[in-house]
């Protein structure tokens, strides 16, 4: 759902104080139009409640956040903000399919490269009470050819990993029975696979916009028409506006320095362009999965803070070129705001009108995006297929 005028207003406010003390007052009287309102303000200095919240990484194996989230300060309107106050805070790791990969080879008694270092990865966050989660997996599994009976294995072998007090080689390889409450909650998530399939929609919208940034790429026209192009194919064609997709891909268009490791592989056309394409979606949608269950829980009246658990320092990149600065609700409308957007990268009149009419506008098309991508990953192989001959 859109911000009207009073939203953005209320948002921009807080975005653009620097003054602590004058953002709790604002949210204070501001939010008071709202029969609910939470929201998660970062970067306002250390929170000493949320030192056991950093980022870390383990011999090469990292729990990261969406920000800096030892730097939060939460914001409820039930609240008076500058009162002392205790909000019981939960974290959550989202591992990634990767990591779980590496989890059924140590299960199945099969050699991993790292070995100690992954079971000590695996020991920290047993030991510092995170809740697991696979759910980002889930989704990115719909999208690759994982035969069902693997997949069935993916999923023991995280159950047995949530199972166990103590993480040890042997534990984790010995072949005991789980208990029946374990069993009924493995065939859950392999249930619930055929339903995150209705979700696999976000992924396809990232995927056409990175398509899209990509043909674009390969275009003679100047930087400017690239970006505009771009713009109108994210409003007028999927209708919708991605802060923080467009942001990155305006970057890369602009071929910033600080986005090339990140987008390596999609930089020149290769015979493995479209699969490069669709794995650096499913990095970015890493980011947006994890926002989208902030969000949710929150709206639970639940304040967790959402990690990815991976061996992939591309995703911590993605995450660096734009960190999180607020995120929350107000009543039934999310809210998500970044330190930068795409004005801080190129902005003109014409994108100005576009993005006017596309907010103005009450726009609720049906679209089809899987065959969407379908017909734009045809462009990009016509692209490879003229590269290769």
């Amino acid at each position: 759902m859109k911000l009207n005028k009073i939203d953005s207003d209320f948002i921009q406010e807080l975005c653009n104080e620097t003054n602590p003390y004058e953002i709790c007052n604002k949210f204070d009287s501001k939010s008071q139009i709202y029969q609910n309102a939470k929201l998660i303000y970062f970067n306002l200095g250390t929170n000493p409640q949320l030192e056991s919240f950093k980022n870390v990484n383990i011999n090469g194996y990292s729990i990261f956040g969406v920000s800096d989230y030892e730097k939060s300060y939460i914001f409820d309107k039930k609240y008076y903000s500058i009162s002392p106050k205790h909000f019981n805070v939960g974290k959550t790791i989202n591992l990634d399919l990767n990591i779980l990969t590496y989890l059924k080879m140590i299960v199945e008694d099969k050699k991993l490269e790292d070995q100690d270092n992954f079971i000590e990865y695996l020991k920290y966050i047993k030991e510092s009470s995170f809740n697991l989660n696979m759910s980002i997996s889930l989704l990115e599994r719909i999208s690759k050819p994982i035969n069902k009976n693997i997949w069935d294995k993916y999923i023991l072998s995280f159950v047995k990993y949530e199972t166990l007090d103590e993480i040890t080689e042997n534990n984790l390889k010995n072949d005991y029975l789980l208990p029946e409450d374990k069993y009924r909650w493995a065939k859950e998530i392999s249930d619930a696979s055929i339903y995150m399939e209705k979700q696999i929609d976000q992924f396809y919208v990232v995927a056409c916009l990175i398509s899209k940034a990509f043909i674009l790429k390969q275009d003679k026209s100047d930087n400017k028409t690239k970006l505009l192009k771009l713009l109108d194919y994210s409003l007028n064609n999927l209708n919708i506006y991605l802060e923080f997709e467009l942001y990155i891909m305006f970057m890369y268009l602009m071929e910033c320095t600080s986005v090339q490791r990140t987008f390596s592989k999609i930089q020149n056309i290769t015979k493995n362009s479209l699969e490069n394409i669709r794995n650096t979606s499913w990095d970015i949608l890493h980011i947006r999965l994890i926002e989208t269950q902030m969000i949710s829980d929150l709206r639970n009246d639940l304040i967790v803070f959402h990690y990815i658990g991976t061996k992939d320092i591309g995703l911590q990149n993605i995450i660096n070129i734009n960190p999180l600065k607020l995120i929350g609700f107000l009543d039934s409308k999310s809210i998500v705001v970044r330190e930068r957007n795409i004005r801080n990268v190129f902005f003109n009149g014409q994108m100005d009108s576009l993005l006017y009419k596309h907010l103005k506008e009450e726009n609720n098309k049906d679209i089809n995006y899987k065959c969407m991508f379908e017909e734009i990953s045809g462009e990009v192989q016509k692209l490879v297929d003229a590269h290769i001959k």
